[in-house]
C-alpha cells in the first residue's frame, strides 16, 4: 500500500477577526500543500463571489461570528457557479435557524456539503476512522460512552443532509470522508502480475 501524496490546495480565505487572519497568515504557509491566495476582511455583499471569479481557489474558507441570510444566498450564488469548489464555513455562535439555513445552501447546486465539525467530534472522527469501537473512543477521550454516542449522531445528521451519503453506511462513510479529507486515505497499487519462461 503506498499514501497518495496530497495536491497543493489553493486557499481562499474570508476572515473576520484580525486575529485569526493574523494566524492564518502565519500557520497556513508551514503547511507545504496550502496556498494561501488571499486573506480577506471584506465581507460587503458580493465581493466574495467577485474574488473567488478572480482567483478561482479550490477551498473558500469563510469564518464569521454569525451567519445571516445575505452570506447564505451570495455561497449559493458560489456553490451554483463553482460547484468543484469546497467551501468551509466557521461560524462562532449558531441558533437552530442557522442550522436551517446551512441545510438549505447544502441542498443547492451539484455538489455535496462537506462535514461542519466541532473540535470534539473531529477528535471521534480520527479515532473511529483508526478502527475504535464507541466504548473504545470514550475510554480513549475519557468521555461517557453516551457523549461518543451523541457526536456520533449529530455527525451522521450532517452526512445524511448529503444525498451521496444516504445510502452508504454512515459509520465508514463518515471514516471515509475524515480521511479523504486529512490527505491520509491509502490508495492500494494495483500490481500486474506476468507468468512466462525467460
Amino acid at each position: 500500500m503506498i499514501q497518495s501524496k496530497p495536491e497543493t490546495v489553493r486557499l481562499y480565505i474570508v476572515e473576520e477577526q484580525e486575529i485569526y487572519r493574523e494566524m492564518y497568515n502565519y500557520i497556513l504557509p508551514v503547511r507545504t500543500n496550502i496556498e494561501i491566495l488571499r486573506i480577506s476582511e471584506n465581507r460587503e455583499m458580493g465581493v466574495m463571489a467577485q474574488e473567488v471569479s478572480e482567483l478561482s481557489p479550490a477551498v473558500l474558507l469563510l469564518s464569521v461570528k454569525k451567519l445571516d441570510i445575505n452570506i447564505i444566498e451570495e455561497l449559493e450564488q458560489i456553490r451554483n457557479n463553482y460547484p468543484q469548489m469546497g467551501i468551509v464555513i466557521l461560524i462562532v455562535f449558531y441558533s437552530s435557524q442557522d442550522v436551517e439555513l446551512l441545510r438549505r445552501l447544502a441542498l443547492c447546486g451539484e455538489s455535496g456539503m462537506a462535514l461542519q465539525l466541532t473540535t470534539r467530534e473531529l477528535e471521534i472522527l480520527s479515532l473511529l476512522s483508526q478502527g475504535y469501537t464507541n466504548s473504545a473512543i470514550a475510554e480513549t477521550l475519557f468521555i461517557d460512552i453516551k457523549t461518543v454516542e451523541h457526536h456520533l449522531n449529530s455527525m451522521y445528521s450532517k452526512l445524511k443532509a448529503d444525498p451521496d451519503y444516504n445510502a452508504k453506511h454512515l459509520r465508514v462513510s463518515a471514516a471515509r470522508l475524515y480521511l479523504e479529507t486529512m490527505g491520509t486515505l491509502y490508495q492500494r497499487e494495483e500490481a500486474v502480475v506476468h507468468a512466462g519462461g525467460r
